[in-house]
């Protein structure tokens, strides 16, 4: 399953280039969807970007709002077989959550 992490510190147009690489990854391995995964202390601040993740129409977003202590989020992250996230976003916080899965990781 193909992944992408971002942070609630990600401006629009940054996750918006993540989500568009991500989507072609995706068409490309012939995948029906993705999974998103915010960290984000509320729904709330997530969704203020929803018109960036709802404009895709043939690819389908799982979206998973955690915060980077979930155990939720390391069952997600042991899903994935690729792990994206943006070199604009909050690198060093995002490593930090991914470096305990053995996984491909893209930086965008």
């Amino acid at each position: 399953m193909m992944c992408c992490i971002a942070s609630e510190k990600i401006e629009n147009d940054k996750l918006e280039k993540l989500l568009d690489f991500t989507v072609l990854e995706t068409r490309r391995n012939k995948g029906k969807y993705f999974t998103l995964i915010f960290i984000a202390s509320s729904t709330k601040n997530a969704f203020r970007y929803r018109d960036v993740f709802t404009k895709y129409l043939d690819i389908g977003i799982r979206i998973y709002v955690e915060n980077e202590n979930s155990t939720q989020l390391n069952k997600i992250l042991s899903m994935c077989e690729k792990i994206l996230y943006s070199k604009e976003d909050d690198v060093q916080r995002i490593l930090s959550i991914i470096a305990l899965n053995n996984k491909a990781v893209l930086q965008v």
